[in-house]
């Protein structure tokens, strides 16, 4: 039995040290990666509003080609550190109440460009008197931001993309419902899409990019906000992701 306990000690004691190196990888990972990448990106920039000159049409989309590659490796890259610093313990909310209209606000900005080049129609529905809630102001905008995106992803061109708002004032839940009309989800695929690195295969998704990270960001984001993520979907019918917090902390 000694031996036992003393064996079991040994392999926890390992288990943290792994995890300790891990963190400190991820660290270093985290100011390695994303520092040249920030810098890539800011001299992509410069050179695409001419402060080094006119540049041609071949050199505007090659740089536009350059940009996009290194927003992609960035959000990778962003999308692992916060799911392992998620995972660690290491993320605290920082509470407080939130305006409700202005956060469906800024998340529908942050894909309006995006959504504007496939011709896709954007929708904000809020429940009357519904003002603020309390949650982590700059976490729900990920929570959102991700959700749509993910929208924008999987609906073809011409299609419709929306966030609802409302409240369930006898559970003291308000839900924030990101809804397209988009390929939609096989049943069987619904129970895996808020796991690590799956990626539901599908046409639109194999002409695009993605980390297979977001919607697992999500699902832990919401759970640190003790709340419930919930998707309605059907193949053809497109997807209503349901993310329910509670409305007064």
């Amino acid at each position: 039995m000694e031996d036992r306990t003393a064996d079991l000690l040994k392999v926890n004691a390992a288990l943290v040290h792994a995890n300790h190196l891990k963190d400190e990888f991820m660290a270093t990972m985290s100011h390695e990666l994303r520092t040249p990448l920030g810098a890539i990106l800011n001299r992509v920039e410069m050179m695409q509003l001419g402060i080094n000159g006119a540049l041609t049409p071949q050199q505007g989309y090659s740089l536009q080609v350059v940009e996009q590659s290194a927003q992609h490796l960035l959000d990778l890259i962003n999308d692992i550190l916060d799911l392992s610093k998620i995972e660690a313990g290491k993320v605290e909310l920082e509470l407080t109440y939130v305006n409700v209209a202005d956060m469906c606000s800024q998340a529908i900005s942050f894909v309006q460009d995006r959504a504007t080049q496939r011709n896709l129609q954007l929708n904000i529905s809020i429940e009357p008197h519904l003002t603020t809630v309390f949650a982590d102001e700059r976490r729900l905008l990920q929570i959102l931001v991700n959700l749509l995106s993910n929208a924008v992803k999987f609906t073809p061109d011409d299609g419709r993309i929306g966030i609802d708002a409302t409240a369930d004032r006898k559970a003291g839940l308000l839900t924030f419902t990101v809804w397209d009309t988009g390929m939609g989800i096989a049943e069987e695929d619904i129970k895996q899409v808020l796991r690590p690195f799956v990626q539901i295969d599908s046409g639109l998704n194999r002409n695009s990019e993605g980390t297979g990270l977001g919607l697992a960001v999500v699902a832990k984001l919401v759970e640190l906000h003790r709340g419930v993520i919930r998707i309605d979907s059907a193949l053809g019918e497109g997807s209503r992701f349901h993310v329910s917090i509670p409305w007064h902390g």
